[in-house]
Parts: C-alpha cells; structure tokens; sequence
C-alpha cells in the first residue's frame, strides 16, 4: 500500500509539473501568435528628411530628401507613394507645404522661403498619410532657423525668460514597488524642454534625506532607494529661486519590479514578484514589431534573473514588457544595444584646399549599394551642422518619446554616454500600441487610407440641408491637353475619394456632380495636411548681434544670386507622363484647323462630325452618338468634356466659341469609366487645354489644388574651362552643392561640382540608407582659399 501511495504521489507531481509546464507554453505561445498577428495588421511607417542647412535666410531655398521607410526593418517602404513636408512656425501655422513623389520610399523636394516669412526657429514635418493613424508625435520633426535679415538685430527688450524647473520622475519597470530597491530615472528641464543641471534630494514623510540627485547629461539622471509600503516620497528641487518640492509616484504595496543591468557584453533581466500569489509571469522582448524572446517565469520567491547577450539582440531599441499569470502587462523597460551594422560612407576629394571657381572631384564609396543625398555649404557662424542625422533618428529618436536633446551625443565615443543612455531609456521610453488592442485581437481603426499610387484628394457630398448624402456619383478633372477624369461614389456618410495619377504642381481642379440630374448636392474637400500638432514649448526667436558679419555677407550673397542667376534658379523638371487622353484613342478625330471654320458650335456637329446626332427640342438641344458596334444611336447624352471637365447639358456646350477648339474627339460606342458607363464620349479639345475662357457650371466647386512638386533644379556653374572662370558674372553661392539622388550600385559613385567666388571652410553632408535597410552618414571639412593665381 505505502507503496502504491508512494509512487501515486510520484506521478501525481510529474504530472502536475507538465500541465503547469504545458500551460505555461501554451501562454507564451498565445503571446507570440497575437503578438505576430498584431505586427502584420499593422504596418509601420518612418519617415527622415535630410535638409540642406540647419539655418537659411529668407530668399534662400531649402533643399531636402526624404527616406521613408518601414518600421521594422528601415527598408524603403512599399505602401506610401506620397510624403508630406511642411514648415511649420512657433503657433503649427505652415509657411510652405508640398506633397512629395515616393519611389521606393524616396523622394525629394525644395521650399523656396519667401522674404515675407518672419524670423524665427521653425520646424520641418514630415508624414504620410497612412501615419495619420498615429499621434503627430510619430511624425518626422526637425528645427529649422529662418532668418530674415532685413529685421533688426536688436534683442528685444523687456523680455522675461521663464526660469522654471520642470521635472519627472520615472520609476524603473513603471511603479516603485515596496520591499525592493528602486531605480527612479527623472528629467530636469526649462519650460522649451532643454535640459536643467540642478541638484536635489530625496525625503521621506519623516523629511529623512534618502538620496541625493544631479543629472548626468542633458537634465536627465537617477537615483535609486529602498521603498516602504504606506511611505509618501518627495523630491526637493534646487531652484534660482529657492527650492520646490515635486510628489514621487505612489508606492505600490504589491507587483512586479523589473529590473536591466548592463554587463557591457549582455543585459541581465532582474524579475522580483512582490505579489500574493505565486504564479509564473511572463517575459516578452520586442523590437521594432520583432519578437526577441518570449520566456515564462517561475516564481521561486528569490528574484528570478535573464541572461540576454547582445548578439541576440537587434541593434538600436528593445522593449522588455513582463506580463502577470492574467496576461496583464505589469511593468515595462526600455534597452538600448549599439549599432554593429553601421553603412560605413567614405567621401575623399580629389585636393584638400582649393582656389575660387574650380572643379572638385568628390568620389563615394559605401560599404553596401545605398541610396545617398549629399550636402555641401559654407560654414559660418549662421550655417551649423544639423546635431541629428538619419543614424541617431531612426537608431534612437524615432522610437522615444519626446524630443531627445541633441540625439548625436548617444551614438558618441563620450565615456559617460553608456550611462546617459541608460538613463535616456528609464525618461523617454514608449511603444506604438496599447496591449490591450495586441492581446484582444483587437484591429484598430484606420480613418486614413494608404496612397499605393497617387495622392488622393478626399471630400464629402452634402444636400441643401448641409447633411451628408450617401450614393451620389462625384467628379474631379482639371483642364489639361490631357484630359483626366476621376469619379467616386459617395458611402454612407458621404465620403468621397479619389485617386489623382500624375498630378503635379499647381493646378485648377472642378468637382461636381451631375448638375442636371442633382444640382441641389454640394461638394466640401478635405485638407490633406494634418491638422494635429504635438506641443510646441521654443522660445520666441532672437538675433544674436555676434552673427552680424556673417549675416551681411550672407545677405548680399543672396541678393547677388537672385539678381544675377534668379531664372538658373527657377528652373524645374516635369516628370515624363501619359499626354493620351483617359479615354484612349478616339474612335473619331476631327482637327477644326483642317475643316471651315463656323462660328457657331450647331453648324459643325451638324456639318461634319459624322458620330454625331444633334436634336434641337423644346427643353433645348440634344446629342445622340451613333454606337458603331451595333449600327444604332445612343438614346441617352454622351460624356461631355471641355478639356476634361465634363459638361452635363448641351445648351452649355452649344453656347462654347467653336474657334477657340483646336480638336474634337469621338468615342462612337459605349464607354466605361470606372463602374459607370456612358452612351459615347464627346470631348471638346482647346488650344491651350485651359478652357479657353468656358466657365464650369455654377453649382461645381472649383479650387486651386497643388499636386505632386515640382522638381526643381539645383543651379551649379561649370568652371573646367578658363573662360567659364574668365565670366564677369559674380557668383556669391554659399550652397555649392545639393543632390538627393545619389545611388551607389556598386559601392561606388563620383561627382563634380565648383567652388563658387567665396572663400571660407566648406562642408560634405551626405546622409542616406542601404538598400537592406541601415542607415549612415558621413562630414568631410576642405578649404577655399584665395592664392591669388
């Protein structure tokens, strides 16, 4: 008996051991398959944008390439075709905005800044419209200084700094938990969010000094103590003015504390369970939407430690979240490894110094095929090197929350940074979901569509009572000499949306519905720029008086070049495109130039256009085209069009100049635009493709739209030749070179470009991103000097 009892209670804890075992796998297991379906439901887009200079006058141009990527392995992104880039000032109110052609997640684009733009620190924001899904804080921001020379350079009088200390306080894992020693991180910092170096200490309720505190680096620093149940804990802050005192969080009596210590070469991952219950918690890390590890814990009542080397860890930030046996997330900490694929980038010219109006040689070499824009200006006391770069960002800022305070600092030789990241990822960390949604299943809503191909200009149809009216049949055309027509049915709510392919620049669009069968609908288009800003806290922008030499030089230098080389400067590419009309090759053509000319539209659809039936009745006049596959006519009107903006009654095109139509083409059988189709196509060609001086319909919505940008030409003068060097024409450019399309198929590219009239320093930016996805940069220094040969 004692025997079967003996080995009954043998099996009985083996297979205890299994289930808890089998149970513990199948909830990690659950982790990783909502986790995984999660990430592919939601795809995550990047954006960088590399500016020319940090710092420009107005009548200067800002030049800047833009690498969108996605966010799990920084590869050129597949879904957007279009980025959007704006300059917005201290109060979100955009100075210059464009829309920005995508190919494989590149583009580029220039802003010229008006002289009516005021001084001051603005910033450059970049998103596509699939990232309107998220919070503006995921969008691209970076400074740009704008300077306006013809204000004065006075400091303003009479203005007070705010000397306020604002301050943080982060616990480690996310909650001090009691019976443990805590790591609380915290940040210092004045109200435009720059770091503070202050002093302070920490108390109890008993006003015991538990610590003392000073941040590392950039107002950011920690401090670590043993907390108590019940014990309130405040911090004492030194001041200008005194000392102010900040609550720390409260204490938790019961949970998880979560704990990182880096050992150079591994993580180790300190878990301590300060719960009632024993049950195994569990540990998910992840990166960029890419599970790392996903392990269950045993709760032993001595603090479990996770060994984790780097090498298994990807490069730039982790996240570890530790969930309770409920699956609920109980605390969270953010890890940093070093880049140890880095895209090494060699610039070597083909001379250190060189004499004004001469040709340089710049060769490139990478260490992988990568996509590169490269920079090359005039150092002075205006124009600073940018202190971010394509690496940090997408290594570091854009997986932080907040603004991180000269970023370049971390990806540095300095001694101390090792730390100051540490403390960085303890103030700053964030993830781009709630668990809630990845452990439901649940999808989260997309008010914003992807553009796969081509900016899509959205709306809403409305009646006489200004309510949303769905099923209404909608179009859009700008007049062209290649006609285009998009159509969208109104939904439920009445949402339209269409799709504009090779639409580029300013243009004039009409959107209408069929204003003879419901011309009691109106149109409202919605602003394809985001109207959702993060908190801006910059100092209002003051001249230094110290800049004043540079910025004289810098102003005549713009003026020199507007008056001398304004047209090299205004110069753009228009992408090659279809000129053939939507509707293809007609099946009728008629050249008016090739006929008599009549001055009445009447006589020439009735004297020579063969597809074309004209019946004049009470209501008006009527075309019926002849469908030449069943050798019958149309009962119903054809699809009008005058320079690709349909018409819908006959009196108004009867009433057109027919003088003013260089071509007229005919579709004689049944045509279908989308899933409408229509009894023939009646297309009315000007010589300008401009309307020629035709109104729209009065119930149509005309607005003045910009498409895609332009791409303007950067202007570089050519002095390989002595006579070119002989020119009278003064050339004052500071930016002597900008390009945003350099590709390095074979690890290797050349280019040429001239040094210009002025002497000085001069720097090589170039910024770009391999084709598998990793990042670099690149700072060359040579010299212009005036050796008098």
């Amino acid at each position: 008996m004692r025997f079967f009892l003996k080995h009954s209670l043998i099996l009985l804890t083996v297979l205890l051991t299994v289930s808890l075992t089998f149970g513990q796998s199948l909830q990690t297991d659950s982790l990783v398959v909502k986790f995984d379906r999660f990430r592919r439901t939601d795809y995550i887009e990047k954006i960088y944008v590399h500016i020319n200079q940090s710092a420009l006058l107005v009548g200067e141009t800002v030049w800047f390439s833009v690498y969108a990527v996605d966010g799990s392995f920084h590869k050129g992104t597949q879904l957007s075709k279009v980025a959007y880039v704006e300059i917005l000032d201290k109060n979100n109110v955009a100075v210059a905005q464009a829309k920005i052609a995508l190919n494989n997640g590149l583009g580029s684009g220039s802003f010229y800044l008006s002289p009516l733009i005021n001084a001051g620190n603005y910033q450059i924001r970049a998103y596509t419209n699939w990232m309107r899904n998220q919070p503006p804080s995921f969008y691209f921001h970076k400074q740009l200084t704008i300077i306006n020379p013809f204000t004065s350079l006075e400091r303003k009088k009479g203005v007070s700094v705010d000397k306020k200390i604002i301050a943080a306080f982060f616990p480690e894992g996310g909650n001090i938990i009691a019976g443990v020693t805590n790591k609380v991180g915290f940040k210092l910092s004045s109200p435009d969010g720059k770091g503070v170096a202050s002093n302070g200490f920490l108390l109890n309720d008993k006003n015991d000094t538990l610590a003392q505190f000073s941040p590392l680096k950039f107002g950011i620093g920690n401090f670590s103590f043993a907390a108590e149940a019940g014990t309130v804990y405040r911090a004492v802050i030194k001041t200008n003015e005194g000392y102010v005192t900040y609550p720390l969080p409260t204490v938790k009596p019961i949970g998880y504390a979560l704990r990182v210590i880096d050992n150079k070469d591994h993580f180790e991952i300190v878990v301590e369970n300060k719960t009632s219950t024993n049950w195994p918690s569990y540990l998910l890390i992840h990166a960029r939407n890419k599970i790392v590890l996903c392990k269950a814990i045993e709760s032993t009542g001595e603090p479990a430690r996770i060994q984790l080397h780097k090498t298994s860890l990807p490069d730039g930030i982790c996240t570890a979240t530790l969930f309770d046996a409920m699956m609920y997330p109980a605390a969270e900490r953010v890890l940093y490894k070093h880049p140890t694929e880095k895209l090494t980038i060699n610039a070597k010219l083909n001379q250190q110094d060189y004499s004004p109006r001469r040709p340089i040689t710049l060769d490139i070499e990478t260490s992988s095929p990568a996509n590169l824009s490269v920079s090359v200006y005039r150092l002075d006391s205006i124009s600073i090197p940018s202190s971010s770069t394509i690496l940090d960002y997408l290594m570091l800022s854009s997986e932080l929350k907040g603004v991180v305070e000269s970023p370049e600092y971390y990806l540095s030789n300095d001694p101390h940074k090792e730390a100051a990241l540490d403390n960085l990822m303890l103030t700053h960390g964030w993830r781009r979901f709630n668990w809630t949604d990845v452990l439901d299943g649940k999808k989260s809503e997309k008010k914003f569509v992807p553009e796969f191909n081509s900016p899509i200009i959205s709306g809403k149809v409305f009646n006489e009572n200004n309510e949303p009216v769905a099923n209404i049949l909608t179009y859009i055309a700008s007049p062209s000499k290649a006609p285009r027509v998009y159509t969208s049915r109104s939904d439920a709510a009445g949402n339209i949306q269409f799709e504009m392919q090779n639409f580029y620049g300013p243009r004039k669009v009409v959107l209408q519905t069929n204003t003879k069968l419901d011309s009691i609908y109106h149109i409202q288009i919605d602003n394809p720029y985001a109207t959702d800003f993060i908190d801006s806290n910059s100092d209002d922008f003051q001249l230094n008086t110290s800049i004043k030499n540079s910025l004289e030089e810098r102003t005549v230098a713009m003026q020199v070049n507007d008056i001398y080389h304004r047209a090299s400067h205004e110069k753009f590419s228009h992408p090659a495109i279809d000129t053939t009309a939507f509707y293809g090759k007609p099946d009728e053509k008629y050249m008016l130039d090739d006929f008599t000319r009549f001055p009445v539209m009447e006589e020439v659809l009735r004297e020579y256009v063969v597809g074309v039936v004209v019946r004049k009745r009470r209501d008006g006049f009527h075309f019926m085209l002849v469908d030449h596959p069943s050798k019958t006519v149309f009962s119903e009107s054809p699809f009008m069009l005058i320079d690709g903006i349909p018409f819908f009654d006959e009196d108004e095109i009867m009433s057109f100049s027919p003088l003013k139509v260089k071509q007229l083409d005919v579709m004689t059988q049944r045509y279908y635009l989308g899933y409408n189709h229509y009894s023939g196509v009646l297309s009315f060609r000007t010589y300008n493709g401009d309307l020629g001086g035709f109104i729209p319909n009065k119930h149509a919505l005309v607005v003045d739209l910009e498409g895609l940008q332009l791409q303007r030409e950067f202007y570089t003068p050519t002095y390989d030749l002595q006579k070119n060097r002989e020119t009278r024409l003064p050339d004052q450019r500071q930016q002597l070179y900008w390009n945003p399309k350099i590709s390095t198929i074979d690890g290797k590219q050349q280019l040429k470009f001239s040094t210009s009239d002025l002497i000085g320093n001069y720097i090589i930016e170039i910024e770009g991103i391999s084709t598998d996805g990793t990042p670099g940069k690149s700072r060359t220094i040579f010299a212009v000097k005036n050796y008098n040969n």
